[in-house]
């Protein structure tokens, strides 16, 4: 397990970005940054496993979302 003060393994964010390559990767690495991020502030013991099962449920959301229509103006 790793400290609650470490940030996010990369290998997680090199992971989901492979497997949601639609997603630019730079949203990945936040997503999972801030899952890192909020499971530490919530007290909940912060695994690679826990960050990674959640992060990838966020990101399903965004992959599946469509995209914003530009208003007509």
């Amino acid at each position: 397990m790793r400290s609650r003060a470490a940030g996010p393994p990369g290998h997680v964010s090199e992971r989901l970005s492979h497997e949601f390559v639609t997603v630019p990767a730079e949203t990945v690495d936040r997503c999972v940054e801030d899952v890192w991020a909020c499971a530490a502030h919530l007290g909940v013991d912060v695994t690679t496993a826990v960050v990674e099962r959640i992060a990838r449920e966020r990101l399903l959301a965004v992959a599946g979302s469509a995209p914003l229509v530009a208003p007509r103006g």
